[in-house]
């Protein structure tokens, strides 16, 4: 009995040795308060930035820049793999990047330039947003330059750090429209977005490319193909 007594007494004073005793708060598992903070930023961080809509607005400048230098493979690349394009006169659904270079491939027969007239950009999260708004295309149909204004909407999605299109859809005005409209100016810094509709007076609108040899073709498309 004695033995026992002495053996517990020897552990406890251990156990107090190697904790409380000792004057020290004992170790645990769970983080520090400041440890925790310093991980919390961590997270905030690492949380993707969403874009600005001057972000969004300028990869249509990139769209149109490539239409004009580019190939029909060039403009299928800035669509998202199983990306789908409506066209304005077309009655095939592109849905891949295939169909849809097999559809440049006739619209940029008609030596097309676009410019916006008005628009309207959504940013959804980090990673997603829309464009919406009116677009007009000089175009060379026949050799002789002529127009077409069409409404439109582009869903951005980024992939791999990259913005590609996922959807877009063109519809041309179902109300006849005889005069150019205008060019909407810095339209990313605008805080409406929306240009004058109204007729321009000639001012604004770009030089008409020169035409073609042999005239234009375009498999139908015409100064109704827009996108």
């Amino acid at each position: 009995m004695l033995f026992r007594s002495a053996a517990s007494a020897a552990a406890l004073v251990l156990v107090c040795g190697l904790s409380a005793c000792s004057g020290e708060p004992p170790k645990t598992h769970g983080a520090t308060h400041g440890e925790a903070q310093e991980n919390r930023a961590v997270v905030v961080t690492a949380i993707a930035t969403p874009p600005t809509k001057k972000e969004i607005a300028s990869l249509f400048d990139d769209w149109n820049d490539v239409l004009r230098t580019g190939g029909p493979h060039d403009m299928a690349l800035l669509y998202a793999e199983d990306g789908v394009l409506l066209p304005t006169v077309s009655n095939a659904v592109r849905s891949n990047r295939v169909e849809i270079a097999d559809y440049f491939e006739h619209f940029l027969a008609l030596h097309p330039r676009g410019v916006i007239n008005e628009q309207h950009i959504d940013v959804l999260d980090a990673n997603t947003a829309v464009n919406s708004g009116v677009y007009t295309f000089d175009l060379i149909k026949e050799g002789q330059p002529t127009f077409v204004v069409a409404r439109y909407s582009f869903l951005y999605e980024k992939v791999g750090g990259k913005w590609l299109i996922k959807s877009h859809h063109s519809s041309a005005m179902p109300e006849a429209i005889t005069a150019r409209p205008s060019a909407l100016v810095a339209a990313a810094e605008e805080p409406s977005m929306v240009a004058d509709l109204r007729p321009s007076t000639g001012h604004d609108a770009p030089a008409a490319p020169a035409a073609p040899h042999g005239g234009g073709h375009g498999e139908g498309h015409g100064a109704g193909g827009g996108h």
